[in-house]
């Protein structure tokens, strides 16, 4: 229920940070390859930035905690299930704690976005997958500039 209801808004939310924490990291080596400008106008700008980007990945990574945390404590309620089952001697109590306990095993007790599975391996694959694209991208920023170089003729026979 709860990965019908909350998908699309938790894709958006890894799709924007993704976009983000990846974009504005490559304009911020852009901006240092231009040359570095010391002026409070930059520092702002830099501190502004800096908090943008540690608010999105504080964000993602809290969204993961808590989905993470509630796979685990959902696979750890099944054996307190157990626990309280054989403890009680109500015939009653205990057949609806087995058919809950049938439940909670049966269920699947991951959080899923459109088909990812949202835990701490997903939130290493993301910063695997941003840090490639960002790699990418700073080799782009490289090759471009190596073609804005004058090429000496005399430099290039010898």
């Amino acid at each position: 229920m709860l990965n019908m209801i909350f998908s699309p808004q938790i894709l958006a939310i890894f799709t924007e940070v993704f976009t983000e924490v990846t974009f504005n990291l490559y304009a911020s080596i852009v901006r240092w390859n231009n040359g570095i400008y010391i002026n409070l106008t930059e520092q702002i700008h830099n501190f502004v930035l800096t908090s943008y980007l540690l608010y999105h990945i504080t964000r993602v990574m809290f969204i993961v905690w808590a989905c993470e945390t509630s796979k685990n404590q959902a696979i750890k309620i099944s054996t307190t299930i157990y626990d309280v089952s054989n403890s009680t001697n109500n015939d009653q109590i205990r057949n609806e704690l087995r058919l809950f306990s049938l439940q909670v095993l049966h269920r699947d007790n991951t959080f899923s976005a459109k088909g990812f599975t949202i835990d701490a391996t997903f939130l290493r694959k993301m910063i695997g997958t941003i840090t490639t694209y960002f790699l990418i991208l700073i080799q782009f920023l490289i090759a471009t500039h190596t073609c804005d170089k004058k090429v000496n003729i005399t430099e290039l026979s010898n």
